[in-house]
């Protein structure tokens, strides 16, 4: 992929979305497409893991989520990233441990 992301474990908490992942499924509707988008770009990965988790446990990509409405187009962070997130990252990275 364009990051050079190649190993990947994708959390969710949406159980449905789960089920359609781990099955390969989609159909013709709005979340059918999403699902086959999803599909197709793990399949340019060597390795794509999916993970149904708890909403408590996927509450760093909630507040990513919602961080991201700040910013027009995609974005990528590498190195550095903005301070508020590096925040919530060091945070989350206390409660797991």
């Amino acid at each position: 992929m364009e990051a050079g992301l190649q190993s990947l474990v994708v959390e969710m908490d949406c159980l449905n979305l789960y089920k359609q992942l781990q099955q390969g499924k989609s159909d013709n509707s709005s979340f059918g497409m999403i699902v086959r988008d999803i599909l197709m770009l793990a399949s340019k990965c060597n390795l794509v893991t999916f993970s149904h988790v708890s909403r408590k446990e996927n509450t760093m990509a909630h507040k990513l989520a919602q961080i991201s409405r700040n910013y027009d187009g995609f974005r990528v962070w590498l190195e550095e990233v903005p301070m508020e997130v590096f925040r919530m990252v060091v945070m989350d990275s206390h409660l797991a441990t």
